[in-house]
């Protein structure tokens, strides 16, 4: 038996069908499950162990198969099969075409996304997830892993997407918003499996950053170069034209609508999980056993170990930098514990946070003013990641270094330079 990885979609009347074992081709030919698709047909099912017989009636017509026999029954007469059913994983499969058509139903094939349409070709009003991958990127033991997980959403149809051998996002987002059009349903998200070398995500380009302080808002903007950032933003909306997408695509030029027209209104949720070939499957046995702890656990902790740079001044001035001086102590009182106060508030007002540990640094010249648990060191760390599954919150300002900043006034061709310094901390 030859069995290809690709992964096929099953569509009878219009609803997308799941399977516990996935469809497999098999000597050029598509297997599914023999009583999925025999009760999706409408057809009763019957099987017999004793010989290895399925049959499957429905109104006056009756198909017979046996495993690895390579001739059927169709309504009493004898048919040479091209490829005899066989079991795969456990798992009983039957060639979709023939059972079909011998119960009288067409069936049609979909080369773009991998569907076998059976019976009618109008799709039903039903809610459906996109979950793209790559079929050349992935394993066989990921590519298992993703078909197992998404067997188990039931009451939503799940369009697996294999986007292999398509070199960039707008190739992507192209064969998506194809099979999109087609549905009636509503489009609930898009999952994807894969790093953006994997499954490509879009270039966005940006062209500003934050606005210096003491600066007239509407005329100055730090300028730090075009930096480009991946994304997978757009594939929420897929009523864009690819050609709008192919432009350069920059905030300028999406709020200003002077050289893209794009609608940037997300339709539906769009989440990556970005491992690549291997990884996927051992993601998913932690995934497993981090819900199966989480249920049992119920609620989970949140813990923060905070390390403060400087403290939380009254205001952002240049009086207020002098907080910032390793001689001036009356910044240590500033250093307050903003987060867990957050936390709190939540727990105390939402009811979802049943349990908030704090821990900060100790040590040093800078300290954490609110009672701690312990100082922020690797012994707490791993203390706290043994107790079971928590919420970690690492909060630290991070280095400062001198920076030389180009700032631009709106309208001027040429710019003035302007260096300020930061305090360096280690």
């Amino acid at each position: 038996m030859n069995a290809e990885v690709n992964v096929i979609n099953v569509v009878v009347n219009g609803k997308h069908l799941s399977f516990d074992v996935n469809p497999q081709v098999i000597n050029g030919h598509t297997f599914v499950p023999l009583r999925a698709i025999f009760e999706a047909l409408g057809a009763e099912v019957n099987w017999d162990t004793s010989t290895q017989t399925v049959t499957g009636t429905k109104e006056d017509k009756t198909v017979v198969l046996q495993i690895n026999n390579e001739t059927a029954i169709a309504n009493g007469k004898t048919v040479k099969l091209d490829a005899p059913a066989t079991v795969f994983e456990g798992r009983t499969l039957v060639p979709v075409r023939f059972i079909a058509e011998a119960l009288g139903i067409e069936v049609k094939w979909e080369a773009g996304t991998s569907t076998v349409i059976v019976g009618s070709n109008e799709l039903a009003d039903a809610d459906y997830y996109y979950f793209v991958y790559n079929g050349d990127k992935v394993s066989n033991d990921d590519l298992n892993a993703i078909k197992e997980y998404v067997n188990k959403f039931n009451k939503t149809n799940i369009i697996l997407v294999d986007v292999g051998g398509i070199k960039d996002a707008i190739g992507v987002y192209s064969k998506l918003k194809v099979d999109f059009a087609s549905h009636k349903g509503k489009l609930q998200g898009v999952q994807i499996f894969g790093t953006s070398e994997d499954v490509p995500a879009f270039n966005y380009s940006s062209k500003m950053s934050f606005v210096q302080p003491n600066r007239d808002l509407s005329k100055f903007d730090r300028v730090s170069g075009e930096d480009i950032i991946l994304t997978d933003y757009f594939y929420s909306n897929l009523k864009n034209s690819e050609s709008e997408l192919r432009k350069e695509v920059s905030a300028y030029s999406i709020f200003d609508e002077k050289s893209v027209k794009i609608d940037i209104t997300p339709l539906w949720k769009v989440a990556r999980l970005p491992l690549s070939r291997g990884e996927i499957s051992s993601y998913f046995v932690k995934f497993d056993e981090y819900t199966n702890q989480l249920s049992k656990q119920g609620t989970v902790p949140v813990v923060s170990f905070s390390s403060p740079t400087f403290g939380d001044v009254p205001q952002w001035s240049d009086e207020a930098l002098d907080f910032r001086s390793l001689q001036n102590e009356n910044r240590l009182k500033y250093q307050k514990d903003d987060y867990g106060y957050v936390v709190e508030r939540l727990g105390k007002e939402f009811k979802f946070i049943k349990n908030y540990r704090l821990y900060g640094n100790q040590k040093g010249d800078i300290k954490v003013g609110t009672n701690v648990l312990g100082d922020y060191s690797a012994a707490n760390i791993t203390k706290e990641n043994g107790t079971g599954i928590v919420d970690f919150v690492f909060n630290g300002y991070g280095e400062f270094k001198r920076t030389v900043a180009k700032v631009t006034e709106r309208g001027q061709d040429k710019a003035p330079l302007e260096s300020f310094s930061q305090e360096e901390v280690s």
